[in-house]
């Protein structure tokens, strides 16, 4: 009996050097007739990003233009929303109790549970509360969506693996079986170290270092302060969440991201207007003497007008003559500009990104009692609980593991 015809095959491609990184590769085809270029090879995973950049040697490179959102972010309305939520956030209560999973109940011990809340009510040196470290990933996370926390160890170890950049890859790697690619050129948390300290820290700083599939492998964080090269972490010292990710990036988006354009235009068109009224782009009326022949008598009437009737003090006096005069008005105001139209719409557009009805910011005109109850429900079902729970299951997946490695608690 003749064997079926195999109408795939597996061909392996060279290995070739680019850049001081070995890139091994393979492909299965009909005819093998290309090879795709695979940097670790992890899995069996095909699909890669479609925003990454070759080689990317201390974190794969954040397309945003940080400055400029976080400037929208804390201009104006923008201020006024976000602080709203972190007001709600950071009122809401929280506690331990039992993991909901089988046999949950048995395994929750009340005097472990109370050593992870005392830990929580004192989180680090500087003495700051749970709440405060809280409003500070809201924070990061309304307005460029990475809130992060990093973790802070009993014991930290010189890394004994060469940087990820010497190490081969390996076909077969996978995360849970081979870590010796996740390294990093800075000290690490020792396997057995205990978490002492949770810090939160500003998110746009640090970026991941993943692979063209996705797969996250360290962190680098930037920094002034150190500019010869940015600070590496393994991913168990880092807790990022995200609520906008996106697929093709290993980062999300935030509400101002999304609007930057139109914010930057509203921004710059109230500046423009501030500048008009500052500098008198235009001329304020436009006089004209009938009567005037020569310049003599012209620059006695503008001597006249300027000490009699240009300043603070004299800027409603009347102005009398008996020759052939006409006055013709040319100032613009704010209807002329549409100063009103273009605030009200800076008003609603951040508040729609952001989900917070203009009467939770204390705007009550065209709002009766029963629109108010409804906004308020719709406010925190939208704004304030997709934004709680990003935060509760981040935490019981990144923080209290090491704070309860029985896995009974959970934090909510």
């Amino acid at each position: 009996m003749n064997k079926p015809t195999e109408i795939a095959s597996v061909t392996k491609a060279p290995t070739q050097v680019m850049g001081g990184i070995a890139i091994t590769g393979f492909s299965r085809t009909l005819d093998a007739g290309y090879a795709f270029p695979v940097v670790s090879n992890l899995g069996r995973n095909k699909a890669v990003l479609s925003e990454w950049w070759l080689n990317p040697i201390h974190g794969q490179p954040r397309l945003m233009d940080i400055r400029t959102v976080r400037a929208l972010a804390r201009n104006g309305v923008g201020s006024m929303c976000t602080e709203k939520v972190l007001d709600i956030i950071a009122q809401q209560e929280w506690t331990l109790r039992p993991r909901r999973i089988e046999g949950g109940k048995d395994k929750f011990n009340p005097s472990h549970a109370d050593r992870i809340k005392e830990f929580l009510f004192k989180p680090n040196r500087n003495n700051e509360t749970l709440d405060s470290i809280i409003r500070k990933i809201a924070r990061n996370i309304l307005e460029t969506d990475d809130g992060l926390a990093v973790k802070v160890f009993s014991e930290y170890e010189e890394p004994t693996q060469p940087p990820y950049y010497e190490v081969m890859p390996d076909p077969h790697y996978t995360p849970e079986t081979d870590p010796k690619q996740m390294v990093t050129i800075d000290r690490t948390p020792t396997k057995n170290a205990e978490l002492i300290e949770l810090v939160a820290e500003d998110g746009t700083s640090f970026l991941k270092q993943t692979d063209m599939h996705g797969y996250l492998l360290n962190y680098w964080q930037y920094s002034y302060i150190v500019p010869r090269r940015p600070i590496g972490f393994i991913p168990r010292e880092i807790c990022y969440v995200s609520v906008n990710p996106r697929a093709g990036s290993p980062y999300g988006y935030s509400p101002f991201e999304s609007i930057i354009d139109w914010l930057t235009y509203i921004i710059q068109a109230g500046k423009y207007n501030r500048r008009f009224y500052e500098n008198s782009s235009f001329f304020p009326m436009h006089i004209t003497f009938e009567d005037v022949k020569d310049k003599q008598d012209m620059q006695y009437w503008q001597d006249y007008l300027a000490n009699n009737f240009m300043g603070p003090e004299k800027a409603w006096g009347a102005f009398l003559t008996t020759g052939h005069v006409k006055v013709n008005p040319i100032t613009f105001n704010n209807r002329d500009l549409q100063n009103l139209e273009t605030q009200q719409w800076y008003f609603k557009l951040v508040c729609a990104k952001l989900k917070v009805p203009p009467s939770m910011l204390g705007f009550t005109e065209n709002v009766n009692r029963a629109t108010a109850g409804q906004q308020t429900a719709t406010f925190r079902s939208e704004a304030i609980r997709p934004l709680s729970k990003a935060i509760e299951r981040a935490f019981n997946r990144e923080i209290i593991p090491e704070l309860d490695p029985d896995g009974c608690c959970e934090w909510v």
